[in-house]
């Protein structure tokens, strides 16, 4: 995998030597057809974009070979790698397309069939890439809401996209129960394959990211950096569920912070923290919409534990882990396995029964596991 990545870094490294020198004929080129200075620094800084970011995001691909791939970067990779994608960059980046490849056509780097190739692309494309750009849009706006993806899974079936195919696959798997293992299998090899590219940048900057109806709805990061870059990471996908690290030493800046009001599941295992970060975790405003809570291996003992069941913002959760902390965990306990993992009876905590009567019948308190082979409730429970 070394010598892989080393060759390719070879080649990338080629490519933009060349490319160095392509840029600045382009520009040449473009002077002498009486195109601004502007004009022709907006058509080079679109170019070089292309030549040097795209086509080497996964593959050293020279510049003559890219006629064929407008449709891709003006389609699902350009949305989800250029924070400033918009109506007019989209068609900005066009035109420069419908300027860079005749100027390569006629210094002889490319025939006329590349050329008509991507004329034919851009004049045909350019309607649906537009209206990727508003439904990718209503996905960043509301991740919660299904339509922006449904009608993005549509345009990217229609054209050729594979990445419509994992939407409408994960989609499924939200709305049905026949075939569940099929369409976990095919979403897996999709993510395998083109993941990192789906990613669109986030994987650079997090520990993990997860898939869910079609995005990285899901990172893994330290709660510092999280802090940090919450702002970029929305800008970039739907996130809408969180597994942090080192929570204990940004507690107080965590649970204050409103880049936490969109989450609606967040594990916090191994985070060390305590009744005083549970404490302020149960007073957070920004926790509201919280329906999955992990507290796992942590340090809370019954002061924390009071406050996260009597706090006004916690109502919404559904379900609750707080095994292996100084308290008890009270939630229902699988009682009689059989050799398949299927729960044949619950046991009952004292203290479920405790909190029950103090507090009435909060849903974790009632939450019952059908099954002990899965650890985990599905986070959007």
């Amino acid at each position: 995998m070394t010598g892989d990545y080393q060759q390719y870094e070879r080649a990338c490294q080629a490519i933009r030597k060349e490319n160095a020198a392509l840029l600045v004929e382009f520009a040449n080129w473009l002077g002498a057809k009486g195109l601004s200075e502007a004009t022709v620094q907006k058509h080079g800084a679109n170019i070089d974009f292309y030549v040097n970011e795209f086509l080497l995001y996964d593959d050293a691909t020279p510049a003559a070979e890219g006629a064929y791939a407008a449709g891709r970067i003006l389609g699902s990779w350009f949305m989800g790698k250029a924070r400033w994608a918009s109506p007019p960059s989209i068609r900005s980046s066009a035109a420069s397309l419908e300027q860079f490849y005749p100027f390569m056509f006629e210094s002889g780097r490319i025939d006329r069939e590349a050329l008509e190739v991507l004329k034919t692309r851009i004049k045909e494309g350019l309607p649906d890439w537009l209206a990727t750009l508003k439904w990718y849009t209503a996905v960043l706006a509301n991740p919660d809401a299904d339509e922006p993806r449904d009608q993005l899974a549509e345009l990217w079936i229609r054209a050729g996209d594979p990445r419509g195919e994992l939407i409408s696959v994960q989609m499924k798997l939200t709305r049905q129960q026949d075939n569940r293992w099929r369409l976990r299998k095919r979403a897996r090899e999709l993510i395998d394959k083109h993941g990192r590219q789906w990613s669109g940048g986030i994987a650079d900057l997090v520990d993990k990211v997860y898939f869910r109806r079609g995005f990285v709805e899901h990172i893994k990061v330290e709660a510092s950096k999280f802090l940090q870059i919450a702002e970029t990471l929305y800008a970039l996908a739907p996130i809408r569920h969180l597994t942090l690290t080192g929570a204990h030493a940004v507690a107080n800046d965590l649970f204050a912070s409103p880049h936490l009001s969109r989450i609606v599941s967040i594990a916090l295992e191994h985070c060390g923290l305590t009744d005083d970060d549970a404490i302020l975790m149960a007073a957070s405003p920004h926790l509201s919409r919280v329906r999955w809570l992990v507290l796992g291996w942590n340090e809370i003992g019954r002061p924390g534990l009071d406050a996260i069941v009597s706090s006004e913002h916690l109502k919404q959760i559904q379900y609750l882990v707080l095994k292996f902390n100084r308290v008890e965990d009270p939630t229902l306990q699988p009682g009689g396995v059989d050799w398949l993992g299927v729960v044949l009876d619950l046991d009952i905590p004292p203290l479920n029964r405790e909190l029950r009567h103090l507090h009435g019948d909060l849903p974790w308190l009632l939450y019952e596991r059908d099954n002990t082979l899965e650890w985990l409730a599905d986070r959007d429970i």
